[in-house]
């Protein structure tokens, strides 16, 4: 066979890899992790603003607002975790 004859070499093809692949790119995502990273995101804010005096100092709704959405730093936390432990491969 010559080289530039415009012949190419056929090769077997592993059909479980491409269907795994296949599997892979089609999967869903999930929304846990959105879901994390926003109620960490709004968490952190309003706990960052529970330090300025201003506002911790201007009425007992907004405190007791902001420390309600505060809660939300450690519950996206472990959102984060759960996200993450699912989604982990497993060894073999």
């Amino acid at each position: 066979m010559l080289v530039g004859s415009g012949e190419r070499r056929r090769t077997a093809v592993d059909s479980t890899a491409s269907t795994t692949v296949d599997r892979m790119q089609t999967q869903k995502s999930s929304v846990l992790l959105p879901t994390a990273v926003v109620l960490f995101g709004i968490g952190l804010i309003a706990a960052l603003l529970l330090i300025v005096p201003p506002i911790r100092n201007s009425g007992t709704a907004t405190v007791t607002v902001l420390y309600i959405l505060s809660l939300g730093a450690p519950i996206g936390f472990l959102l984060g975790l759960v996200f993450a432990l699912l989604s982990g491969r497993r060894s073999k």
